[in-house]
């Protein structure tokens, strides 16, 4: 495994890191595809109603493979750190 490869693992894992801690402020779903080496990320309210349809607040799908994968994770942890601050208030 390279050192890049295992930068790309510790933001993904602090993305699901954030999901599990703020289940209260925002519904995070964080999703592995291994087939395509893919991260998907959907945000909901945490009042969303699953059986009546909902609306994202946010979407995003990452190649981890992709030369700009690192980039794009940290810039997305970043980018939901903003929306759990901004529910929060």
């Amino acid at each position: 495994m390279t050192d890049e490869m295992k930068k790309i693992y510790g933001v993904v894992n602090s993305i699901l890191i954030l999901a599990i801690i703020n289940n209260e402020i925002l519904h995070i779903d964080v999703k592995y595809s291994a087939y395509i080496n893919e991260i998907e990320i959907k945000v909901f309210s945490r009042n969303t109603n699953y059986l009546r349809g909902h609306k994202r607040k946010f979407s995003c799908g990452i190649y981890l493979d992709n030369p700009s994968a690192l980039k794009t994770l940290r810039s997305l942890k970043n980018e939901l750190i903003g929306l759990i601050k901004r529910e929060q208030n």
